[in-house]
């Protein structure tokens, strides 16, 4: 072989091997599916047996700021203004501001606030304001949030926040939050003592003993009203209990993929700092 032809064969070999490290670095292998494990939780057929496929609650899921859900939650539970008669909080005294809204309408509940919550005058001077008529039909954001870190500052109970959140929620419904703990105590003892032994435990528990407080109590109205207040209950389920500390009780393998936005791991989450609204 001449010396220009071995030159040829050492240029050609040389473009050869480079083509196939271009190849071999630009193909890319397939990914292998690797098995997403899912939580399962004791109250998981509780909450999709009382849960509503309304889209009320679609969009909640847990951020890491739980006063923040707990807004939106309540937002998207009671969003809007609302006159029904058959609410029950018309039944109380002072159930209606005294002034109509510019639409020549009384509305008695704003963004799930009430017009009795709003007037609490423990509330207003916590929160910083002066409750006016024409100030609760506007609801400004600061000022709802406000109330609702109120009722958080309100229900710590136990030495669960979710556990306290619970309570929470019994407070914004009404009717406090000591008939559920004591509930509670009388089936299961010490309320911070199983929360040492299982916190989801008892979670979940006391949004049980809620609602049969609820229906109890309620028993007039719960074929009216029963279906939607048993959906906000099994939704707050959903969103709170991944907040959680203790491992739940089982788990499955649910599916082969790593686009289910539901199935992403939940990091470590935090109480955000309750302070008056401005």
């Amino acid at each position: 072989m001449t010396k220009a032809n071995k030159a040829k064969t050492y240029i050609g070999a040389a473009m050869i091997g480079a083509l196939t490290t271009i190849f071999a670095v630009n193909t890319s292998q397939p990914e292998i599916a690797q098995p997403v494990v899912v939580k399962s939780y004791e109250g998981d057929a509780w909450e999709l047996s009382n849960s509503l496929n309304n889209g009320l609650f679609t969009n909640i899921h847990p951020s890491g700021d739980m006063v923040e859900d707990l807004a939106k939650f309540l937002l998207g539970q009671g969003g809007g203004k609302s006159r029904d008669p058959k609410d029950p909080i018309t039944r109380l005294p002072n159930a209606w501001p005294p002034v109509a809204d510019v639409d020549g309408l009384k509305y008695h509940t704003v963004h799930d606030i009430t017009w009795v919550l709003f007037t609490n005058k423990r509330i207003s001077a916590w929160v910083g304001y002066e409750p006016t008529a024409a100030l609760f039909y506007a609801m400004p954001d600061s000022i709802r949030k406000g109330i609702i870190r109120y009722h958080v500052s309100q229900a710590s109970a136990t030495k669960s926040v979710c556990v306290n959140f619970v309570f929470t929620y019994a407070l914004w419904g009404g009717g406090g939050y000591l008939p559920t703990m004591k509930r509670f105590e009388l089936n299961h003892g010490d309320i911070n003592e199983a929360i040492d032994s299982s916190e989801y435990f008892v979670f979940y528990k006391c949004l049980i003993y809620r609602q049969q407080i609820m229906k109890e109590r309620n028993a007039g109205v719960w074929n009216i009203y029963g279906r939607g207040w048993s959906n906000g209950l099994a939704n707050f389920h959903r969103v709170f209990k991944r907040y959680c500390r203790t491992k739940p009780l089982t788990y499955e393998i649910f599916e082969f993929s790593r686009s289910v936005d539901t199935l992403r791991p939940i990091g470590n989450f935090v109480l955000s700092e309750q302070k008056t609204a401005a």
